[in-house]
């Protein structure tokens, strides 16, 4: 097998990394040719050793680049193409999001090679197809590599957080929530499983526990998705204050170009109940203009009605009705904004196409009703003038 061809590790001959060290074989096959096998057994040695440490040290990249060197010098070296295959698989682990669309195919079909190969840590390398197995979408091959992960080594952290992944992508909340459990107890420094937790937590409104899980996470290093969680967990347990701080702080460290619209929401709405009403409608303003939202655009009018902006906030609820009649607190709200505004003719209309709505849409009765005493109550407070009273028969 020429060297330019393909490339051993463990016995099997792999394609991807067969071309990364054919790359750097026409650089470094003149210098090597230089050194006796002593010479290059030694530096090999070095390569390894050095990517050994480098994988030990939570940085599996210069450990790819280390066994690559090392396979550069010797083709056939079994420990530099295992170091190689334990690299990636970390490698992969550390970072799943930053492997290349296009290198998923050629890494799976390696990484096979190298678990068939019998000689590499098993739940890594089953932990890494896993991982490669989701990019593809292929969901059901990503939870059986998570499972023999588990099952080669029940005490592997990683195995247990990125099945939890798999759950929570899944909608099993519960089960996430118990994965993520495990994989805390077995890396209780890596805040990756906590911060995962506390968003199955969140999903499950277990809100309580998601502010304790989500407070000892944005403790150890705050990044946007932490605080934006623990906010809205905040906001859910009436902690109207923190909440305020945790969400502008998610969106101070948030990345220009992510969505943060639902932060945004979730802060106007904190600033609401603080009765900051301008700063709320100025965040809700923000939300809407991003994402386009029924309850967004509801909450602006409210917080326009909490100013005495009325028009503005009747002329909201009415977009939502015109976009989604079905949904009932625009209409309420859109009467007593009316009647507030002292439009008593206009109420009424509003008040009567609600009664008709609820007569296909029985889930809009009890809120037609109220508008319809509401109606009612504010007609009867109205003093009957001279012109109004009914022209009276003299005897």
């Amino acid at each position: 097998m020429s060297e330019n061809g393909r490339f051993r590790v463990l016995g099997r001959f792999t394609q991807r990394a067969a071309l990364t060290a054919a790359m750097g074989l026409l650089a470094f096959n003149e210098g090597r040719d230089l050194l006796d096998a002593s010479a290059r057994a030694t530096l090999t040695a070095r390569h390894i050793e050095a990517g050994r440490a480098a994988v030990a040290g939570g940085r599996p990249r210069l450990g790819v680049a280390a066994a690559e060197r090392a396979l550069r010098l010797d083709l056939s070296s079994r420990e530099a193409g295992a170091l190689w295959c334990d690299a990636w698989a970390a490698q992969i682990m550390a970072s799943p999001d930053d492997v290349p669309t296009n290198a998923v195919a050629g890494l799976m079909h390696d990484l096979a090679l190298c678990l068939e190969s019998g000689a590499q840590v098993a739940e890594g390398l089953h932990v890494a197809l896993g991982v490669l197995a989701g990019a593809t979408g292929d969901s059901a091959a990503a939870k059986e590599s998570f499972d023999r992960a588990v099952a080669a080594n029940p005490d592997f952290g990683p195995a247990h957080y990125f099945l939890g992944n798999q759950w929570l992508r899944a909608g099993d909340h519960a089960q996430a929530e118990a994965a993520f459990q495990r994989a805390i107890e077995r890396l209780p420094k890596d805040r990756r499983p906590r911060l995962a937790l506390g968003l199955a937590q969140k999903l499950q409104q277990k809100w309580a526990q998601a502010v304790e899980t989500l407070t000892r996470v944005v403790e150890v290093g705050a990044e946007t998705i932490g605080l934006a969680a623990l906010g809205e967990a905040r906001l859910k347990t009436g902690q109207f204050e923190s909440a305020a701080e945790e969400l502008e702080r998610a969106i101070a460290m948030a990345p220009p170009e992510s969505d943060v619209s639902q932060v945004h929401e979730n802060l106007g709405i904190a600033l609401f109940q603080l009765r900051r009403y301008a700063d709320a409608i100025s965040h809700l303003q923000v939300a809407l203009a991003r994402k386009k939202s029924s309850a967004t655009a509801y909450n602006l009018g409210v917080a326009h009605a909490a100013t005495g902006d009325l028009r503005r906030a009747a002329a909201l609820f009415e977009q939502i009705i015109d976009a989604e009649p079905t949904l009932g607190e625009p209409h309420g709200s859109l009467v007593d904004t009316l009647l507030r505004l002292g439009d008593l003719r206009a109420a009424r209309l509003a008040a009567e196409r609600l009664a008709l709505l609820a007569r296909q849409a029985p889930s809009l009765a009890s809120v037609a009703e109220r508008a319809a005493q509401a109606v009612a109550t504010a007609e009867s407070e109205v003093p009957i003038t001279h012109s109004q009273r009914p022209n009276a028969r003299k005897p």
